[in-house]
């Protein structure tokens, strides 16, 4: 997991720099790292909770709060 943190940084760096060799303006390139680094994140998140958290456990867990009644 280590080595794609560092991949996906070399990754946007190389992006970050052809925007700004293209011109394109510092806000919207904030905007591409910011919409990157939530999707990077939400990706770690569930292959940090594939195990724990899949569509039948959830299921399960919606039945058991949310239609059981109580």
């Amino acid at each position: 997991m280590f080595w794609i943190g560092i991949l996906f940084t070399l990754i946007m760096l190389a992006d970050w720099f052809m925007q700004k060799k293209e011109g394109i303006k510092l806000k919207t390139r904030l905007k591409v790292l910011l919409v990157s680094l939530c999707f990077f994140v939400t990706a770690e998140v569930l292959f940090k909770l594939k195990d724990q958290w899949n569509l039948p456990s959830l299921f399960h867990y919606l039945r058991a709060t949310m239609f059981s009644g109580s």
